[in-house]
């Protein structure tokens, strides 16, 4: 028969463990989603500033071999009204963000300057502002 000393000490390192193993398991989820999260700030940080307002600011990373944009970042702060739709099966991820016309305007313009797209589309070159 087993002493009850001895069952209750095996029971705390049972216990102990466990506790322990879920603690490490929990480490390793949390120290990976932070090394996710400093990796996406790492990119933003590393794009170029294209135009920036008090309630938004639109960067761009340029790419590998050129400086075609990579990507391009649109940052709007309280923006009147925005919605994000997950992906399903029938349809991709969607992000709706509700801007100033007048925001809006700019970024395009000061997006169009900076790429030098004036005239690409037809219009007469440099008439857009």
């Amino acid at each position: 028969m087993i002493h009850p000393t001895a069952l209750v000490f095996a029971i705390i390192v049972i216990m102990a463990g466990l506790f322990a193993l879920l603690y490490l398991a929990i480490h390793i989820y949390t120290r990976s989603e932070e090394r996710r999260l400093q990796l996406e700030q790492n990119r933003y940080d590393t794009s170029v500033e294209v135009k920036a307002g008090t309630d938004y600011s639109v960067r761009f990373r340029p790419g590998v071999n050129s400086d075609t944009p990579a990507s391009a970042y649109l940052s709007a702060c309280n923006p009147p009204s925005y919605s994000v739709r997950v992906a399903t099966m029938r349809s991709p991820t969607r992000v709706i963000l509700e801007l100033d016309a007048q925001a809006f305007d700019d970024i395009a313009i000061a997006w169009i300057e900076y790429r030098g797209l004036a005239g690409a589309v037809g219009g007469p070159p440099a008439m857009e502002c």
